[in-house]
């Protein structure tokens, strides 16, 4: 009986939120075209003229920015028809002509009044609950800049709280791991912002809560991250709005449990409430589409997400290049994403990158050894590190992906980085004394 009425009330919890997110979406899609007309025509004359995935630093790429999905999303708030506000929601349209560039066919829409052609369905696209009253103010600028100071005012108070409550080892170290994975960027590209807006919430909610609290409400918290990571996002980052969050849950001894096993419960019950949220959220949304669509169009969004895990990649990610072998693509999607986080030239192969970290790794451990505490290892604290992990298994059961995207999908080894920190902190402790070996 128990176990029932838990079960209800996270279900009753879940349908809420996603009734909520829908209510929401319906909103804001009956603000009317002629609201937004003027910065979205600013908008994609911002497109027209910028590269697709310019540079912010000559041949680095961890500072690329992504204007092609931003030009995507901006035309799809565009296109939402105010009388047919479902419609809009369910299918994500967007016109893109045959061997036409999407900046240039977003500014012919505003020029020809072209009708969409592409549904892009397989996402929410949530973020236009906040996006689409911004773009009654501003441009895709002023939205970028706008979205990207609240986030930073957000993690600010966040630390804030962290450092009133004695917790000043995190309130530092998210800042390291944010300004290791060059957070800043996210000022470019609006497809980099959302999980950080969403982590940013969190570690609000978070500081703000009692130790108690936290505990009592941990499995219905990540039940609602995973829905609006998966409702908000682009598929950039998403592991962050589970791994950072519980890492601050484990850092900051909010919980009893001292052993692994017992550690291994608390996380495998945020782990598997956030899953739940997330690929629930994706169900919902491709079981709206085939009920407005049909067969095809479920099928379709499968096939997109199969492609993610297992579609093969080209070496030079263009279509005309070679394909790339499983064992190169398995090891590709690894060290590509690490080789960001040194924000290396375009020109260093893999060996490189793996011998710098491991030279890194083996100081790390050099250093530990030599000054851990005694017993401080306990389960717990071992936990960080599975966490911290957590971003290397994304990068492997969405090889093509990680492989493709790199320079953005490192961002998520902010955990990994937090996760070694804390670690280091908890475990470390520097004597004047020098050990004899």
């Amino acid at each position: 009986m128990k176990i029932i009425k838990a079960g209800t009330k996270y279900i009753v919890i879940a349908l809420i939120t996603l009734l909520l997110c829908i209510g929401l979406f319906l909103l804001v899609n009956l603000i009317p075209r002629s609201a937004i007309i003027s910065n979205m025509q600013e908008s994609a004359t911002y497109f027209d003229e910028h590269p697709l995935f310019p540079w912010e630093i000559e041949n680095r790429p961890f500072s690329k920015a992504d204007n092609y999905a931003d030009c995507i999303l901006t035309q799809i708030i565009y296109q939402s028809d105010e009388k047919h506000p479902v419609r809009s929601m369910i299918l994500a349209s967007y016109y893109q002509g045959e061997n036409e560039n999407v900046d240039k066919a977003f500014v012919r829409t505003l020029a020809e009044g072209t009708e969409p052609n592409i549904n892009y369905f397989r996402y929410w696209h949530g973020s236009q609950i906040i996006l689409r009253p911004l773009f009654c103010i501003f441009s895709i600028r002023g939205v970028r800049l706008s979205l990207f100071i609240v986030t930073t005012i957000l993690f600010i108070l966040s630390s804030i709280l962290c450092f009133r409550k004695g917790q000043k080892v995190f309130a530092v170290s998210i800042w390291v791991a944010l300004l290791l994975v060059q957070y800043w960027m996210a000022v470019f590209s609006l497809e980099y912002l959302t999980c950080f807006l969403l982590l940013s919430i969190q570690l609000l909610w978070l500081t703000s809560q009692g130790k108690e609290k936290r505990k009592n409400r941990m499995v219905p918290f990540f039940l609602v991250s995973g829905m609006l990571t998966s409702f908000m996002d682009f598929l950039t980052t998403e592991t962050l709005t589970i791994t950072i969050p519980l890492l601050y849950i484990l850092s900051t001894d909010s919980l009893p449990e001292r052993n692994f096993k017992n550690g291994f419960k608390t996380v495998g019950k945020a782990i598997l409430a956030w899953g739940i949220g997330y690929g629930g959220m994706f169900l919902a949304k491709w079981g709206l589409a085939y009920a407005f669509l049909g067969k095809d169009a479920f099928m379709e969004a499968w096939q997109q997400a199969v492609y993610r895990i297992s579609g093969a990649v080209t070496a030079d990610n263009t279509a005309e290049g070679s394909i790339v072998s499983l064992g190169a693509q398995l090891f590709g999607c690894i060290w590509r994403n690490l080789y960001c986080m040194f924000a290396l030239p375009t020109e260093v192969k893999a060996s490189t990158v793996m011998v710098l970290w491991g030279i890194l790794l083996f100081l790390l451990f050099s250093f530990w050894y030599l000054f851990r505490k005694e017993g401080a290892t306990d389960g717990q604290k071992v936990w960080l590190l599975l966490i911290g992990g957590i971003p290397f298994i994304r990068f492997l059961l969405l090889r093509n992906h990680a492989y493709m995207h790199y320079f953005f999908t490192y961002r998520a080894l902010a955990a990994t980085l937090l996760a070694m920190i804390l670690f280091l902190s908890q475990t470390v402790e520097v004597r004047k004394k020098k050990r004899k070996r």
